[in-house]
């Protein structure tokens, strides 16, 4: 008879896993459940792959904020304190200006749209009285039965999108600003917290989105470790048990950012989103990927802290480097801000270089 293993039948002569006959599936499950559970993981295999994993649990039981326990915890384990929570509270201020910006960019995003569908609907009505004019009963009846049905579909949905983002921002107003970071930002944020120290990380643009590069920083070969996963994969983990995969997200078309480095769209009009839009416009300045590194320094009052390291890498070649200790808050608004960036040259790229569509993913809320 074979042994078993927590993954199948084991081979009889050496106790391992029997792998021969197991599925691609199973095998990846196998690959990184070994492979988080390492020591050189350490925590971060936890977070990544343990079923007891917050990101886990908050499904299971979402009354509870788990991630902050488990930081917590982390932070306990290394200093025997917990994280402040003067430095939450600036987190929390920070998300809750940043929601509100996302929110009223989304409305008048969609006030613009709907304008624009007034323009065309005005347009279908006289065309259809040069129609009615000119005796044609079929352009008539395709204005009627077609063109000014869609149009007004189509204002519905844009109404019901408005309502809909209104309900989004009063929800999120309640909510901390550890709730509001996507699994990626919040994995990151425990490095940028100093409660996972001895890692750095990297957020690039990709077709998926946002990916985030996590890899120990000046570990010999033997503890070596690096994990590479689009926010898409760990949603697709998380909320519905798709393995991990080897393969990183495609890169943006290159070509394309170089059509927005030589010839970037035109400012926005002040109606599309106003100041909110023109922020992150996409440009030759814009964010091509943020690099973050910490570390530890002593602060002014003598106990420990932690000083961020960010370097934004541009579109234009050109690298942007901000050093921040103890302000998570301005901390928060970095790492926010350069997602922004990232997100409307995706935009921009995924429409073959049209400026109307930047920003229309902020229709989808809060991509």
């Amino acid at each position: 008879m074979p042994s078993y293993t927590s993954f199948g039948p084991a081979c009889d002569k050496c106790n391992r896993l029997d792998t021969s006959n197991m599925t691609w599936e199973d095998g990846m499950k196998n690959f990184f459940s070994t492979y988080f559970a390492s020591s050189r993981m350490g925590p971060l295999g936890y977070i990544l792959n343990n079923p007891y994993s917050p990101l886990y649990v908050e499904r299971a039981l979402p009354s509870h904020n788990w991630r902050d326990a488990f930081e917590d915890l982390l932070a306990i384990d290394l200093t025997g304190k917990m994280i402040n929570t003067e430095d939450r509270a600036a987190e929390d201020v920070v998300a809750a200006r940043n929601r509100y910006d996302d929110a009223s960019q989304a409305i008048q995003l969609l006030n613009y749209t709907i304008q624009k569908n007034e323009e065309l609907k005005k347009f279908a009505l006289e065309s259809r009285n040069v129609a009615v004019d000119n005796r044609d009963d079929g352009a008539v009846a395709r204005i009627d039965n077609a063109i000014l049905p869609e149009l007004k579909a189509l204002r519905e949905n844009h109404i019901s999108e408005g309502i809909k983002c209104k309900e989004e921002y009063d929800k999120d107003m309640a909510a901390t600003a550890t709730s509001l970071k996507t699994r990626g930002q919040w994995i990151t944020s425990l490095i940028n917290s100093g409660a996972l120290p001895g890692w750095r990380w990297t957020v690039r643009n990709s077709v998926d989105g946002p990916t985030v590069y996590i890899r120990r920083k000046h570990a010999p070969p033997e503890l070596d470790a690096a994990v590479a996963m689009s926010e898409l994969e760990l949603n697709e983990h998380f909320e519905k048990g798709q393995p991990y995969n080897f393969d990183s997200p495609q890169p943006l078309p290159e070509e394309k950012l170089q059509m927005l480095v030589k010839n970037p769209p035109p400012a926005p009009d002040p109606a599309i989103g106003g100041s909110l839009l023109r922020k992150f416009w996409p440009s030759p300045s814009s964010i091509l990927c943020q690099d973050v590194e910490t570390e530890p320094v002593q602060l002014a009052n003598g106990s420990p802290g932690v000083k961020v390291i960010i370097q934004n890498r541009l579109l234009n070649g050109k690298v942007a480097t901000k050093e921040i200790v103890r302000q998570p808050g301005k901390v928060l608004e970095e790492i926010e801000s350069a997602r922004r960036s990232m997100r409307y040259v995706r935009d921009f790229t995924r429409s073959g270089g049209n400026p109307d569509s930047v920003g229309q993913s902020d229709l989808v809320l809060y991509s």
